[in-house]
């Protein structure tokens, strides 16, 4: 009489399986930034070189308006009177938005396949301009991410825990089910803290590999 062997397959779940959310940074990660750019224009207003306009970007101030405590018209006001600056709003306006650059390669084809399997959300530190310009310029925003969470609207920025916080409430996820794409360090040690698997990257070739050795199909 034979004895009967049975065979029992892993069941262990790749991490792909648990994963509901992938959620993405927006500049350096979707788009190209330009922050330069910004501030060249700006220089031709002020008697002031661009490498000195540039200490205020990302200064306590400019955070200030990604956080939604102060407007872009008051940050102009304050920006103008530090560095004798003679234009208009409308001028530093059309010049705070070239910040905001193209999509990067490929993000889009990616975005439209992951966006079949999972749900897409944004989690950036942004201000009105820079988002409302940033959604002209990838239209996908609108229509392929169900969820956005964003500095100016929550008042708390990234890496700060409040915000995940708050992206976890608004996906009704636990972190273990999401994927956190960052190109900033230090957002990244946050997130992975908290219990999220994290991809720091900020071109599309290099997330469509970290997705894969996550189990999380990017191509085909």
């Amino acid at each position: 009489m034979h004895e009967s062997i049975s065979i029992i397959e892993s069941q262990e779940k790749m991490p792909g399986d648990t994963i509901k959310h992938i959620v993405f940074d927006l500049g350096n990660v979707l788009i190209h930034i330009h922050p330069e750019r910004t501030m060249e224009q700006l220089s031709r207003y002020c008697p002031h070189p661009a490498s000195d306009l540039a200490t205020w970007f990302l200064s306590p101030r400019h955070r200030a308006v990604m956080a939604g405590n102060i407007s872009l018209p008051q940050f102009y006001r304050e920006f103008s009177r530090t560095f004798q600056c003679r234009m208009a709003y409308e001028d530093f306006e059309q010049a705070w938005k070239q910040l905001i650059g193209e999509p990067k390669s490929g993000i889009s084809t990616l975005i439209e396949r992951l966006s079949r399997e999972y749900i897409l959300s944004i989690c950036s530190n942004t201000d009105p301009c820079h988002w409302d310009m940033a959604r002209r310029r990838f239209p996908l925003l609108d229509t392929h991410f169900r969820f956005t969470v964003l500095s100016f609207q929550t008042g708390c920025l990234k890496p700060e825990e409040q915000i995940f916080h708050i992206l976890l409430e608004t996906l009704q996820a636990g972190p273990e089910e999401c994927v956190f794409i960052d190109d900033t360090e230090e957002n990244i040690i946050t997130a992975r803290r908290l219990g999220f698997q994290t991809i720091q990257a900020d071109n599309t070739e290099e997330i469509r590999l970290a997705l894969k050795e996550k189990g999380i199909p990017g191509k085909g």
